[in-house]
């Protein structure tokens, strides 16, 4: 599971170097307390070595938890005083948009024959896990004949014994809250 935050500067001409500490999540929940009065100790260093970029990427957060985030300033002139974030960021896991990757060979109709075997494996992408969701001809797939196998990179729609009555258009969709992503596969048993 990837996590991060990214951290920004709008000055290029003063911010040559970044470092970036996190509270803990006690402390966090305490808005009218003023953040630079936080303990010395109390913080955590995100980054070892001073980034010579106006942003950084902290990677490794606990999904869920309150955090706040500090910057501070190397140049000439010396180290600046931390700037604080003025209330705490929530870490969330990255988004990534739902896609389904559909194989050359599903992108036009698949024609079986009756007793065939028909295996669609179908592989998809996102971030947090997608619900995974298959349809024949716009209802839910409800036949036993047919099973449904899904991971977390890829799904399976496989029947058994094809039937005339398997004919029609397969639709598969994922979603990520409420982005979805569909793509359409269509079945002539012969």
């Amino acid at each position: 599971m990837y996590t991060g935050i990214w951290v920004t500067s709008t000055r290029n001409e003063v911010v040559r170097a970044n470092r970036v500490k996190v509270a803990p999540q006690d402390e966090v929940d305490l808005p009218s307390r003023v953040q630079s009065h936080y303990p010395a100790d109390q913080w955590e260093q995100a980054n070892a070595e001073p980034v010579e970029k106006t942003h950084y990427r902290v990677k490794g957060l606990p999904v869920g938890e309150k955090m706040l985030f500090r910057v501070v300033a190397v140049n000439r002139a010396g180290r600046s005083p931390p700037a604080t974030l003025t209330q705490a960021v929530s870490i969330r896991e990255i988004m990534e948009q739902p896609k389904i990757r559909l194989p050359r060979y599903l992108r036009t109709k698949l024609i079986k024959r009756v007793g065939e075997k028909i295996n669609l494996v179908i592989p998809f992408q996102g971030k947090p896990r997608p619900v995974v969701t298959w349809l024949r001809d716009d209802v839910p797939l409800e036949d036993t004949a047919m099973g449904i196998r899904t991971t977390e990179v890829d799904t399976m729609l496989f029947i058994r014994s094809a039937e005339r009555a398997h004919s029609g258009k397969y639709t598969l969709s994922v979603q990520i809250e409420n982005v979805c992503a569909k793509a359409d596969v269509h079945i002539q048993v012969v």
